[in-house]
């Protein structure tokens, strides 16, 4: 992990990580989630952070098992 500034990380992308992606792009099929936005999710419910630097704010719609909610930060 790679501090950019207060708060605010670089966090490398794990191979298990893959296999979350998968998951939540099956589970949210009919909801507007791509391999990119996924990788956010998985990422953030592995490092249990609930804020996301996103330009996409249809994030906060999405509660998986690991995030209630999630804060979009732009």
């Amino acid at each position: 992990m790679e501090t950019v500034r207060d708060g605010v990380f670089c966090e490398e992308f794990e191979p298990a990580d893959a296999t979350r992606i998968v998951e939540l792009m099956k589970q949210f099929a009919s909801f507007p989630l791509g391999a990119a936005d996924a990788s956010l999710i998985a990422v953030a419910e592995r490092l249990q952070v609930r804020d996301i630097a996103s330009a996409d704010h249809h994030f906060r719609a999405v509660r998986t098992a690991g995030l209630d909610y999630i804060n979009v930060v732009p």
